[in-house]
């Protein structure tokens, strides 16, 4: 099979390499995406880039596929209203009449959506809806799908992150995306490793973190033995 290149931007269409658009993200996407289907186990990797960031989502097989999902991305703590850090979410149907909700623990503001919230969504057999919030159109918006909810009635396959974001200050972005598991894939205990920063940067502990979505309230967590606290 040859790849084939499909270029994003935020201005919500989807184009080409030669910047013809596509489908409008506010429309059910019938041809985007890609299933790949193998006889032995294969790693799929999708690598991306831009004029100045680059990243890269790493498929999770039949793990990524499920019924429950919780969203994340960049805080975006340093966007003060003028930074056009953008979040977004991509659902994939497996099957024709898929039932799905998409709700957020904050009141953001989609791009490409005007109806009622919770967002109700229809997709059939390989079916894509994206869903694009932007900074600039509400504080809100910064980190308002952290913790939003994706259920459906039958399985799915789900992306979220930002194409272009933050968790430092300073007005750097960059992607930070990866393909979804089901909540039913949620545990208690993780290992988180360190990036290499930049020799004689200090600025690793802004931009390198980790971001604990609890399923109940009342989780409370340790880090090496040490509680710290309770989130809800």
């Amino acid at each position: 099979i040859v790849p084939t290149e499909i270029y994003f931007d935020i201005t919500n269409a989807i184009h080409n390499k030669d910047g013809d658009s596509l489908v409008s993200v506010i429309q059910k996407i019938r041809d985007k995406g890609y299933i790949i289907e193998a006889e032995k186990p294969v790693y799929v990797s999708v690598r991306f880039l831009s004029q100045y960031q680059a990243g890269a989502i790493v498929s999770k097989g039949k793990a990524g596929l499920g019924t429950d999902f919780l969203l994340g991305g960049f805080t975006n703590i340093g966007g003060n209203g003028n930074e056009s850090y953008v979040n977004f979410f991509s659902i994939l149907a497996k099957e024709d009449n898929t039932q799905i909700e998409v709700s957020f623990p904050k009141q953001v503001t989609l791009n490409n959506y005007n109806g009622p919230y919770p967002i109700p969504i229809t997709l059939n057999k390989n079916q894509s809806y994206v869903g694009v919030i932007e900074t600039k159109y509400g504080p809100n918006n910064l980190d308002g799908m952290i913790g939003g909810r994706v259920v459906s009635n039958k399985d799915i396959s789900v992306i979220s992150g930002s194409a272009t974001g933050t968790n430092g200050t300073g007005g750097g972005r960059d992607f930070g995306i990866d393909q979804l598991v089901d909540t039913s894939n949620a545990g208690t205990e993780f290992i988180f490793v360190r990036g290499a920063p930049e020799k004689g940067v200090r600025r690793s502990d802004e931009v390198e973190n980790a971001t604990l979505v609890p399923l109940e309230s009342g989780t409370t967590y340790s880090l090496n033995g040490i509680y710290q606290g309770e989130i809800n």
